[in-house]
């Protein structure tokens, strides 16, 4: 059985991802930082990692890195983003159901809409606020 190698994404993609995973876990950089060092104490202690600061995550939320480094791998999973290409002979998207492909239809036309309306960014963003917090009341 051969091995396949995986490919990183583009460090934009990842960046995107990164940033997508603070808005979906109300993280913010100091929360984040605290999060990784308590998760990798043991590493960090016996100097197999290095602590996370809030500057380097900053630049991984931002597009700010040029390599996908052991270090962002680690953010990576922190966040649990995938930072590796999936190939179509991996997963063939016609044989996935998505059950929320309905939402992310609904979404991309907000999306569209706040594209060509840059002034109602503020209104969406105050209502999927305002969404989450009932999802999170809910136990979502």
């Amino acid at each position: 059985m051969t091995k396949t190698k995986l490919m990183y994404r583009s460090c934009s993609q990842i960046s995107a991802d990164i940033e997508e995973a603070f808005k979906r876990k109300f993280f913010t950089l100091a929360e984040c930082v605290e999060a990784f060092d308590s998760r990798y104490k043991t590493e960090i202690t016996k100097g197999e990692k290095s602590p996370m600061n809030k500057d380097f995550i900053s630049r991984a939320k931002n597009n700010g890195f040029k390599v996908v480094s052991p270090r962002v791998l680690d953010l990576c999973e922190l966040l649990d983003v995938n930072p590796y290409e999936v190939s179509a002979k991996t997963i063939n998207k016609n044989q996935v159901e998505d059950p929320f492909e309905h939402l992310k239809k609904e979404f991309e036309k907000v999306e569209k809409i706040v594209r060509k309306r840059p002034d109602l960014e503020k209104k969406v963003k105050t209502i999927l606020r305002s969404i989450a917090d009932i999802a999170s009341v809910q136990g979502v």
